[in-house]
């Protein structure tokens, strides 16, 4: 550990950019393995499928590491390390802007342009062209023309970024690169008219029953499938409105929608990982709950996970005994005895001020064993449904946390590829391309949710258990005494009471 000899509060900005040049190579961002920070054991400290923003938060946990670690390593002050830590995060923030902004360019912008390399004005005369992007000059001007990273705000930091003013030409030509790699991409797997032609005369559906013989089957060549699918992945984000410009539902084609994402889904070696976040609101989590008997289990889950519950106050005092006179602490027991003392007449023994307490005040102390034990038994509720939310849940590898208004919900998330294991997929796919075009497969999963849970079918769930959550009400409603005393807690309510007297 290295150490500076340095004034309180006094900041060495050179130090501070020594530093930061030194550990420069150390920071890194890729598009699908996200942030890494190669400084001591911060790289596994980093949750990868974090929003970046939540992940360089100014007050994070990552944040906090960070700093004591760069002190440990440098010797710097928290001051410096709190600067260098903003430094770093604002160039892993432009990394990871540099690696996004060629498919925002290319999506928003350019793939709408007859001759994509050379972008027309927006307003009369239509036909001029206002930017040849093979010109790195041009292209420069034409992302400041499109805003893309001018004004990023991260509601998390409470920061506006304008990444354009922190990019190099060499970023600038990078960026530019990747957008001439996603022009030629598309031009190469965007599918062709014999590919067209291949779905029309696939001779697998049954026009009596107006139904595709299998939504697995192969309709046609394992090239034409591969150009398919390699469409589908470079629009995996909006796979159904992209599938929808193919204009594949001409003559009742949709089940050809159905099998090309099936497949692409089930078959497509390449295929990038998508995860979708899945969130249950109080409402939701509550109805995965068996409602036992007259306990209204659903009210009482729905209430605490508002945030609003309210069990009563009625306490069932302790009786006085030795055993809970000697959960008494030494801080209590020393008031006890100097209270003892103070109505002490004679000589004082043990057995006098055993009887002492037990007479005097042994309805405050069996009440606040009682009080301590009605709150155990509310946190061993609140963790019996905890725990049956997070089992039931486990699929979706999340967790309870706070909505922002009091309460909690459940936030996990789901690979796009596993909505194929429910049995209720293909029927719910081929329903929604049927009716229209769900806007992304988050919409398949609430209705695969509906049906796992409704009992829509025989089908064995997948996402959903079928047996509902229950716990032992008998033990918490019933009998009581469920939680296990937490007797320093009794303490601090029988100091309380003590006080006032």
């Amino acid at each position: 550990m290295r150490r500076r000899l340095l004034s309180e509060g006094k900041i060495n900005s050179q130090y501070v950019d020594k530093i930061f040049t030194l550990i420069e190579n150390d920071l890194g961002y890729h598009p699908f393995n996200g942030l890494s920070i190669n400084i001591g054991d911060l790289n596994n400290k980093i949750e990868k499928r974090q929003d970046i923003n939540v992940t360089l938060i100014k007050g994070g946990s990552l944040g906090v590491e960070f700093i004591n670690t760069i002190m440990d390593t440098y010797g710097t002050t928290e001051e410096e390390s709190k600067i260098l830590w903003d430094k770093v995060r604002i160039y892993l923030k432009k990394l990871s802007f540099i690696e996004n902004a060629p498919y925002f360019l290319y999506e928003d912008f350019i793939q709408w342009e007859e001759t994509p390399y050379y972008i027309q004005n927006l307003e009369e005369p239509y036909e001029e062209i206002k930017y040849n992007i093979n010109k790195l000059g041009d292209f420069i001007k034409f992302m400041h023309y499109t805003g893309i990273g001018k004004k990023e705000y991260d509601p998390h930091s409470e920061e506006t970024i304008n990444f354009l003013e922190l990019l190099d030409e060499s970023d600038y030509e990078y960026i530019q690169s990747e957008v001439f790699k996603l022009i030629d991409e598309e031009s190469n797997n965007y599918p062709s008219n014999d590919d067209y032609s291949a779905i029309n005369e696939s001779g697998r559906f049954n026009y009596e029953t107006n139904k595709y013989d299998n939504i697995s089957d192969d309709i046609f060549g394992r090239k034409t499938y591969e150009k398919f699918f390699k469409y589908l992945d470079f629009n995996r984000e909006s796979i159904f409105q992209s599938i929808k410009v193919l204009e594949l539902n001409e003559d009742n084609l949709s089940f050809v929608e159905a099998n090309l994402i099936y497949k692409y889904l089930t078959e497509y070696e390449n295929r990038t990982p998508l995860y979708i976040d899945i969130v249950f609101g109080s409402e939701s989590l509550s109805e995965l709950f068996y409602d036992d008997r007259d306990y209204d289990i659903i009210g009482v889950v729905k209430n605490y996970l508002h945030g609003d519950y309210d069990y009563g106050y009625d306490i069932n005092c302790f009786e006085i005994d030795g055993w809970l006179i000697d959960k008494i602490d030494q801080d209590n027991m020393k008031i006890l005895k100097e209270k003892y003392l103070e109505n002490l007449e004679g000589e004082s023994s043990e057995e006098d001020f055993t009887e002492f307490i037990e007479s005097e005040y042994g309805t405050e102390i069996g009440c606040a064993a009682g009080d301590a034990q009605h709150s155990a038994d509310i946190d061993s509720l609140h963790n019996d449904i905890i725990s049956g939310i997070e089992d039931y849940l486990s699929n979706f590898n999340g967790k309870l946390e706070s909505d922002g208004v009091g309460g909690l919900h459940y936030k996990g998330s789901v690979e796009i590829g596993e909505l194929v294991m429910s049995p209720h997929f293909e029927d719910v796919l081929s329903e929604s391309l049927d009716e229209g075009y769900p806007p992304n497969f988050l919409d398949l999963f609430y209705e695969i949710k509906e049906r796992e849970l409704s009992g829509y079918s025989s089908e064995y769930n997948y996402f959903f258990p079928e047996d509902l959550i229950r716990f032992n009400t008998d033990r918490h409603f019933r009998y009581g005494g469920a939680g296990n005393i937490d007797w320093g807690y009794f303490n601090e309510i029988l100091s309380d009471r003590l006080s006032s007297f």
